[in-house]
C-alpha cells in the first residue's frame, strides 16, 4: 500500500539518480520504492538536499517502478544512457560518453546531438574539459556541434595541439568551423573560407548538414539529411525551400 512519509534525505537511498533532464514536479512527494530493505527514491532526486522530504513509498520493483516512470521514448540520448547506467546496462562501446561533464551531456541533449553524431568524442578525450567549457559558453547548434566535433577529431589526428585548434574569437562563435576548416584544409582558396562562412551562417532546417565542398575546379553545398517516411521527406522538401543563401556565395 502506497505509504506518504516526511524524513531526513540521510534516511533515503539516492544511489539511483541518474539527473533526469526534466525536474520531477515541486508538487508531487518524491517517489519511493522498498529495495534492499531501504527506502530508495526513484523520482524527485533532485530534493536531497533539502532539510526534509515529503516521500510517497510505492509497491513494486526498483527497476520495474523506474522503467515505468521513465519510457526510453520520453529520454533523450544521454539521459537515455545515464539511465541504463544505474542498472549497469549501457554497451561498453558507449561507456566514455558517461564520463562527458554532466552540463555537456545535459547541453548535448538540449540540442538534440544523436549518439552517433558523438563518435568523436571518444577521440577527444584530452580535450573533453576544453571542448565542454567552449561548448557552453558558444553554445554551437546541433550542426554547428557535429561539424566542430568531426574538425577537432580530423586536427587531433594530425597531432595539432588544443591551443592550435582553440577558437580565436569567443565574441563570434561561428567562425570557429571556419577558423578549424582553415587548419584543416591549408590549401583551399579564400574564397572557399568565404563560402564555407556563409553557408555556416544559413539558417538550415533541424536535422540538416550542409558544408561548402570543392572538387577539382568547382565548389558547392553538400546538404546531407536523414529521412526515415514520405512524411519527413516531405516536410524536409518544403523546409529546404524556404531556405535563403545569400547571393554572393555563388560569385566567389
Amino acid at each position: 500500500m502506497p505509504n506518504l512519509l516526511e524524513v531526513i534525505p540521510s534516511d533515503l537511498n539516492w544511489k539511483w539518480d541518474f539527473s533526469p533532464q526534466t525536474p520531477w514536479p515541486s508538487s508531487l512527494p518524491a517517489l519511493a520504492v522498498l529495495h534492499e530493505n531501504q527506502l530508495t527514491v526513484v523520482a524527485g532526486f533532485e530534493r536531497k538536499h533539502h532539510k526534509t522530504v515529503l516521500v510517497l513509498s510505492i509497491d513494486g520493483t526498483l527497476e520495474k517502478v523506474m522503467r515505468d516512470l521513465y519510457r526510453p521514448e520520453s529520454l533523450r540520448p544521454l539521459e537515455g544512457l545515464r539511465f541504463e547506467s544505474v542498472f549497469v546496462k549501457v554497451p561498453e562501446t558507449l561507456k566514455y560518453l558517461l564520463s562527458l561533464p554532466l552540463d555537456l551531456q545535459i547541453f548535448l541533449d538540449e540540442k538534440q546531438v544523436p549518439i552517433k553524431a558523438l563518435r568523436p568524442l571518444e577521440y577527444l578525450k584530452e580535450w573533453v574539459n576544453e571542448i565542454s567549457d567552449q561548448f557552453l559558453k558558444l553554445k554551437p547548434s546541433s550542426s554547428q556541434v557535429r561539424e566542430l566535433l568531426d574538425l577537432l577529431c580530423d586536427l587531433k589526428m594530425t597531432n595539432r595541439s588544443w591551443f592550435e585548434v582553440a577558437p580565436r574569437d569567443l565574441q563570434q562563435p561561428l567562425k570557429w568551423p571556419g577558423e578549424l576548416f582553415a587548419l584543416r584544409n591549408p590549401n583551399l582558396t579564400r574564397s572557399d573560407f568565404n563560402s564555407t562562412e556563409i553557408i555556416q551562417r544559413v539558417n538550415w532546417p533541424r536535422g540538416v548538414r550542409a558544408k561548402w565542398e570543392r572538387q577539382g575546379d568547382r565548389g558547392g553545398i553538400t546538404i546531407q539529411a536523414r529521412v526515415s517516411n514520405p512524411k519527413e521527406f516531405e516536410n524536409l522538401k518544403k523546409s529546404l525551400a524556404k531556405v535563403e543563401v545569400e547571393e554572393n556565395l555563388w560569385t566567389h
